[in-house]
Formats: C-alpha cells, sequence, structure tokens
C-alpha cells in the first residue's frame, strides 16, 4: 500500500477534484455493460467508492457474468489481497481458454484465432521481416541462416522451406503475413489457393473460379 499511497499525496488538491468531478458527473453507463460473454467482476468487500451493490447491478445485466467478492479489501483488492485475486483469475480463465483452445471447429479451416496467433508468432514475425530490402536479401542469399534468426518449430520450418501454404496457416501462419514469402519467391496467388484449399490448380480455377484451362 506504501506505493499507492505516495502516488495519492503526489497530486495536488487540484487534481484529485478533477477527477472526482469527472467521475461524478459521468453519464450512466448499463447501456454499454449488457455484454453475453463471460465476465468476471471482483470487488473489495469494504469498497466504499464502487461498493458491491454496484457490482451486482453490472452482474445482473450480463448472463455470464461472476462476481467475487474479496473479503478484507477494498477499492485496492488486486493490491490488498493479491494471492486471492490471482487465483481467482486464474481459476475463472482455465475454461475459457480451454474452450479457445479448441482449434477448427469449422471443419477444413484452419481458424485464426488467439492459439493458432500464439503458436505462428514467430513465423509470422519471419515472413513479417521481408517486408524490407535487408530482410528479403537476407532471405535470398541464404534462406537456412535467415530462418535460423526466428524460433521456428521443425513443422513450422519445414512448411517454409517446402513452400507448403496449407500447412504454414495451419501452424500458423496469417495468410497477409506469410505472403510475403511468395513475393520473395514468387508464387501465383491462386496456386496458393488452391494448396489451401487441397486442389490441384486446375480444379482450383475450375470449381472456385469458373474458368477452365486449356489442354
Amino acid at each position: 500500500m506504501a506505493d499507492l499511497t505516495a502516488m495519492v499525496c503526489r497530486m495536488t488538491p487540484e487534481v484529485h477534484e478533477r477527477q472526482l468531478r469527472a467521475l461524478l458527473s459521468r453519464p450512466d453507463a448499463a447501456a454499454s455493460l449488457a455484454y453475453s460473454g463471460p465476465m468476471l467482476l471482483i470487488t473489495g468487500a469494504e469498497d466504499a467508492w464502487s461498493p458491491v451493490a454496484q457490482h451486482q447491478d453490472i452482474a445482473s445485466l450480463c448472463p455470464q457474468a461472476r462476481l467475487e467478492i474479496i473479503p478484507d479489501a477494498g477499492h485496492f483488492a488486486p493490491v490488498e489481497q493479491p494471492g486471492l485475486v490471482a487465483q481467482l483469475l486464474a481459476d475463472w480463465a482455465k475454461p475459457v481458454v480451454a474452450a479457445d483452445a479448441v482449434l477448427d471447429r469449422i471443419p477444413d479451416t484452419p481458424l485464426f484465432d488467439r492459439p493458432r496467433a500464439n503458436a505462428g508468432y514467430a513465423l509470422n514475425k519471419m515472413a513479417m521481416g521481408l517486408s524490407t530490402p535487408e530482410g528479403r536479401a537476407a532471405f535470398l542469399a541464404d534462406e537456412g541462416a535467415y530462418l535460423d534468426r526466428f524460433p521456428l518449430t521443425p513443422e513450422q520450418r519445414a512448411a517454409v522451406v517446402a513452400r507448403d501454404w496449407e500447412a504454414m496457416v495451419r501452424l500458423g501462419g496469417n495468410l497477409f503475413y506469410i505472403l510475403k514469402i511468395s513475393a520473395v519467391d514468387p508464387t501465383p496467388i491462386r496456386a496458393i489457393g488452391a494448396a489451401q484449399a487441397g486442389m490441384s490448380l486446375d480444379a482450383f480455377l475450375e470449381t472456385r473460379l469458373g474458368k477452365v484451362t486449356n489442354g
């Protein structure tokens, strides 16, 4: 609490007055609080500024809200009871994260959701490096050495080397970034689309774009 006390004491009375007036005169936000997704509300039992009743009102507007009241805590519950607050957050987050971790909820469609974005961070960072002349030159001069700069998984590295576009997307590649590889090592966008769809180029052109190739 010493740091919080020092912070408050550093502010002048004029600053505190402006903050209090802003809080007291702010419009009612109830209309914007009707959120239907998962929500965890935490408040201190002794919080006089944002009391328990206020949090109960918020929870009543949100069907998936869970309200937790921290004993022996006021307005700074994360500082007053850090262990309890951290445990509540961890327990609440587990099923939410687990639900997000179910990949490919649409058949044959790699969804670029949070788990896949996290998994593909290094892959996308590597591809983004090709947006600079220096990065492109390094990639063309020694692709292996360039890839060594990034903590790619063996599967991601193999997908890049093989120009396996479907695998790159499945392993967390964002098409916006990995297309930069095709600019350095030219690959037609229609060929990438066919690879992602698991089709031959001719079949892709005919079934997806309505074009028939000669021959």
